[in-house]
């Protein structure tokens, strides 16, 4: 009799799916029948592999093996003829994927190459397909460019653009936004091909889902991200285009959605053209835009969260561009006119001639907007006090700015504007 105190020994278990693909023993057979047999058991083995780790991470020791079979896989026309072999094989990649060390071989060209062109684009077909081919486009630079280079000579894009235009399901969908969202961001070359005649339509069609769909909001925020993308690189091109007409109506209809989109939708209209904030200065968006402002700020400034540039540049540039087509709305509400009509009473006009001995604001209570503005005008970032204190300036007019800010917080404004010299302000 064997000790029972005997210690296992560390090798790969007889069940393991990366065993049952690469030890399990065969008798003989003929070789079309051997050929059907393998593929069998590389597709089971694969299935095997994805069922037992979709919720962890796989193991280490599985990892290179299960590879080399999908690179094998994904090089057999026969085998991925086979019904269910694709989204088989892109289940076990997702998996591969979160592997802590994913083997070299999942990086090389002739592999990425084989993902696309072997299956004719098929992996853009299903949910899982996608999801590996984003998890390989968030994985570096080497595949991103590499990527980016098959999607255009293996005319990807095409074939992507079309499937947007097809009825499947709302997940698909936003799966195909993604990866148009990470090539034409994280790579300029992809979004100067993409057809803008035919794209435009498209995302404006995303624009218009109803309410009633769980992925609505998701679908909408990928859409946004990639008209951004585009706006970065070909805004003069963009906004010769009849349909961007048609997409500013979009954009101010997000807007009175007041949703998770709206923050993405302000991203994109900061980009607009001044003439754009007249249009949502008519369509009555600039409270809604003001509450979004409010919101930001209350949680830069009272709950010191979040990074101020990143979370105030878009809003406060899009409230700059509204102030330069008319002050007065915004100017209403942030120093409404019944306690300019107080202040008046009590002869402390904002109006009245201001001097250096003004060095506080004539009414802002605590936490109330035109306190939290004021407040970021003596911010340490330079970017962020200068576009508050542009819109300050331009909300106010120099007869009343100082008076409505106090000196304090002007002066560093004065001296960029020349209006007053203070040594060592440039």
């Amino acid at each position: 009799f064997q000790s029972s105190s005997r210690q296992p020994h560390n090798r790969i278990t007889t069940h393991s799916p990366v065993s049952s693909i690469l030890d399990r023993k065969t008798p003989p057979l003929s070789p079309q029948t051997a050929k059907m047999s393998s593929s069998n058991q590389s597709i089971n083995g694969l299935k095997t592999f994805a069922d037992e780790n979709q919720s962890s991470p796989p193991p280490e020791a599985s990892v290179a093996p299960i590879t080399k079979v999908i690179t094998t896989v994904l090089a057999d026309d026969e085998i991925m003829k086979t019904e269910g072999a694709s989204e088989t094989l892109f289940t076990a990649l997702k998996v591969v994927l979160r592997a802590s060390q994913v083997p070299e071989t999942l990086h090389s060209a002739s592999t990425l190459l084989l993902l696309l062109s072997s299956t004719n684009f098929d992996i853009l077909s299903s949910v899982e397909g996608c999801s590996c081919l984003t998890n390989l486009l968030y994985t570096g630079r080497t595949n991103l460019k590499l990527l980016s280079a098959f999607f255009t000579d293996l005319n990807g894009l095409t074939t992507l653009l079309h499937k947007l235009t097809l009825k499947q399901s709302a997940i698909l969908s936003l799966k195909h936004l993604k990866i148009l969202h990470l090539l034409s961001s994280l790579n300029p070359s992809i979004s100067s091909q993409l057809p803008l005649a035919t794209l435009i339509p498209v995302l404006s069609s995303f624009l218009l889902l109803p309410n009633t769909s769980p992925t609505r909001s998701k679908i909408i925020v990928e859409t946004l991200r990639i008209s951004y993308a585009l706006y970065a690189h070909r805004s003069k091109e963009l906004a010769s285009l009849p349909s961007m007409t048609i997409f500013g109506v979009l954009l101010v209809k997000i807007i009175h959605r007041n949703d998770s989109a709206l923050a993405d939708c302000v991203k994109l209209c900061s980009l607009q053209a001044k003439e754009f904030s007249g249009f949502l200065l008519i369509n009555n968006c600039l409270p809604i835009l003001v509450d979004f402002l409010n919101r930001k700020l209350t949680k830069v400034i009272v709950e010191k969260d979040g990074n101020p540039v990143v979370e105030l540049s878009a809003i406060l540039t899009v409230l700059k561009k509204c102030v330069d087509i008319n002050p007065n709305p915004l100017k209403q509400i942030v120093f409404p006119p019944e306690i300019d009509e107080e202040l008046v009473s009590q002869d402390k006009s904002p109006t009245a001639p201001a001097s250096q001995k003004n060095l506080h604001p004539l009414d802002a209570p605590k936490y109330t907007l035109r306190y939290l503005l004021i407040k970021l005008m003596t911010h340490k970032d330079t970017d962020v006090k200068r576009i508050v204190s542009e819109l300050m300036w331009s909300m106010c007019g120099k007869d009343e700015f100082v008076n409505r800010v106090g000196f304090g917080n002007a002066v560093w404004w004065l001296s960029v504007m020349g209006v007053v010299k203070v040594p060592g302000v440039a």
